[in-house]
């Protein structure tokens, strides 16, 4: 797949002084619209060649799992993770020196598969393509998707799985403790954070955040 006998170093920067080859691409639609993506063989290539066999890694220093709703009603599970990639160089006529590029990752189903581990699977893959595109490979390619592909994330990201009925009740808590002085900020801290993360009943949220004038 990689067309160079050059390896280590010496191939990082002949990858980051040209275009992207066309036949290290896989196009993927998301949301009706076409994003190219480096194909998972051409990524494990690459690290093999950049860095030798088992001399690179993934520090994983966060994992979430969202499940709830897309936009369309559909069930979406949804892997995030953040960290670190490390590595050394492959070089051996070169002092090995470390590399350590910060990163995260991405990876979603729709079910009928629910699969951690698919998923968990797919947001490290995500992980090493941004590694790499943190060092400044595949510019060509990513700068554009990434914008269009913000906005899809937005139009898909989970909606949240609790009814507003649900909510409402747990507001109407903390507004009766607010009354009987017993509310605390930390407890309305975290139920605004909640909501923050959940995205949904802006309203609610505002009757939170009116709550912190009365502890």
């Amino acid at each position: 797949m990689i067309d160079s006998d050059k390896q280590g170093v010496d191939l990082f920067i002949e990858v980051l002084s040209n275009s992207t080859p066309k036949e290290w691409l896989q196009e993927v639609d998301k949301g009706g619209k076409k994003f190219s993506y480096i194909k998972r063989s051409v990524v494990k290539e690459l690290y093999n060649t950049f860095f030798g066999i088992g001399n690179h890694w993934l520090e994983i220093k966060e994992i979430e799992r969202n499940i709830g709703k897309t936009s369309s009603g559909k069930t979406r599970v949804d892997v995030s993770i953040h960290g670190y990639m490390k590595a050394t160089w492959a070089n051996e006529d070169l002092e090995r020196k470390g590399v350590c590029i910060e990163a995260a990752g991405s990876g979603s189903v729709i079910p009928g598969t629910f699969s951690f581990g698919d998923d968990l699977k797919g947001a490290m893959t995500d992980m090493r393509r941004k590694a790499l595109a943190n060092m400044g490979l595949f510019s060509d390619i990513y700068d554009e998707d990434e914008k269009a592909e913000e906005e899809i994330v937005k139009e898909q990201a989970p909606t949240s799985s609790i009814p507003r009925s649900k909510v409402e009740e747990s507001v109407v808590m903390l507004e009766q403790e607010a009354l009987l002085g017993k509310l605390t900020e930390e407890r309305i801290d975290d139920a605004i954070k909640f909501m923050k993360d959940n995205g949904q009943h802006p309203d609610l949220l505002e009757r939170i955040v009116k709550l912190k004038k009365l502890v």
